[in-house]
């Protein structure tokens, strides 16, 4: 049976990080955001197809639970509280958020019954995907002058270092080619520890 992907409101978000046992995968995306896109169509659904094994991997849209007006095309005001609470940001997770948070991120969780704002311990891991700034937009040869992978965080599933990387284009294409290996080896190393 492959991988499932179950999708989640807040409620049953805060019952995963509310219960004790257990470590899970919750992936943050939005639907309409280009990256997501990406790295469903590209790495997610047919990395999950392909999954030997039955095993579940929470999915927390952001558009489904309110926090994205498409019509205003704006994000809501709780939407960066929810970034910082939730650990995605730096604010409380210095060890592994990013920025003031971005999507797509997958969290790896070890559930203690605390949420990441009191105790960023409970993620375990984390892995940002397609968020990498060029140095220069107008430079020939673009180079990453920011990214999730700059050889900062205690990542333990890769060593992956991409600040300061040239690519032949800026686009999510070639960037692709570093991510989805990254993404693939979060999945690779983290699925077997969730129940």
């Amino acid at each position: 049976m492959p991988l499932r992907l179950e999708f989640i409101d807040t409620p049953s978000l805060n019952a995963l990080f509310n219960r004790q046992r257990h470590p899970f995968i919750v992936v943050y995306t939005r639907e309409h955001c280009p990256d997501c896109s990406f790295m469903m169509d590209g790495f997610l659904l047919p990395y999950a197809a392909a999954y030997p094994t039955d095993k579940t991997v929470y999915v927390y849209e952001f558009e489904r639970n309110g926090y994205y007006d498409l019509e205003r095309h704006a994000y809501s005001l709780a939407y960066p509280r929810f970034m910082d609470e939730y650990g995605l940001s730096e604010r409380h997770n210095e060890t592994f958020g990013y920025g003031r948070g971005h999507v797509p991120t997958f969290q790896y969780v070890v559930p203690n019954g605390k949420f990441p704002k009191d105790d960023p311990g409970v993620i375990g891991d984390m892995c940002v995907v397609y968020n990498d700034k060029r140095l220069n937009d107008t430079d020939p040869i673009p180079t990453i002058s920011v990214s999730f992978f700059d050889g900062t965080r205690p990542l333990k599933y890769t060593d992956l270092n991409l600040k300061g990387r040239t690519l032949p284009a800026w686009r999510r294409a070639a960037l692709g080619v570093y991510h989805d290996e990254a993404a693939r080896r979060f999945f690779d190393y983290y699925l077997d520890k969730t129940a």
